[in-house]
């Protein structure tokens, strides 16, 4: 298997890095819980309500 094309499974495969800042954390635990970064689906403002008092209290 060619070097770049291992690269690009690799870069696939694994997760990609959590950002170091505590806002940008919570934003993506955010967006993960309610679903926001699957392209076509769009949570309410009642979910992403849910979603946030499922994160402050630690799920």
């Amino acid at each position: 298997m060619p070097e770049a094309d291992f690269d690009a499974l690799i870069a696939r495969v694994r997760p990609p890095e959590e950002p170091a800042d505590p806002k940008a954390r919570a934003a993506a635990a955010l967006r993960r819980e309610m679903g926001a970064n699957v392209r076509g689906k769009k949570p309410s403002k009642e979910a992403a309500a849910a979603a946030l008092r499922r994160y402050a209290n630690g799920r």
